[in-house]
């Protein structure tokens, strides 16, 4: 597949953490269809993409459902319904791709799993 089928978010290690032991991760965002992939950016201190994962399924939820400590670093101010995306497995990238501009991934960013893996560096994604 060389369309667009994943989104490149960033996360926080609270998040990660989260991602790793529960398998989740929650946006407010939609998720474009013909997204499969999702992923994750690791802010500072690592700044680079390390995971990814295929999306097994995604589900509206409430607070209760992501949990209250996630929900107050994640969504203070927006009200559920939030997605709740689940993987069939969280891969971590052969090799990181590491942050080697002025800024890291700012909002979700829609690329390709193929080029994701065949980049070394964060300002490939934004090369055209």
């Amino acid at each position: 597949m060389t369309g667009k089928n994943l989104l490149i978010v960033s996360i926080d290690s609270y998040s990660m953490e989260v991602l790793q032991k529960k398998g989740f991760y929650a946006t407010k965002r939609q998720i474009k269809e013909g997204v499969k992939w999702i992923a994750f950016y690791q802010v500072k201190p690592i700044q680079s993409i390390t995971h990814y994962g295929e999306i097994d399924s995604i589900e509206q939820c409430g607070i209760d459902e992501v949990g209250t400590i996630y929900w107050l670093r994640n969504f203070p101010d927006q009200s559920p319904p939030y997605n709740v995306i689940k993987f069939k497995k969280l891969k971590k990238m052969n090799k990181k791709i590491i942050k080697d501009v002025k800024m890291g991934i700012q909002g979700p960013v829609l690329f390709s799993l193929d080029k994701l893996k065949k980049i070394n560096f964060l300002s490939e994604v934004f090369s055209k």
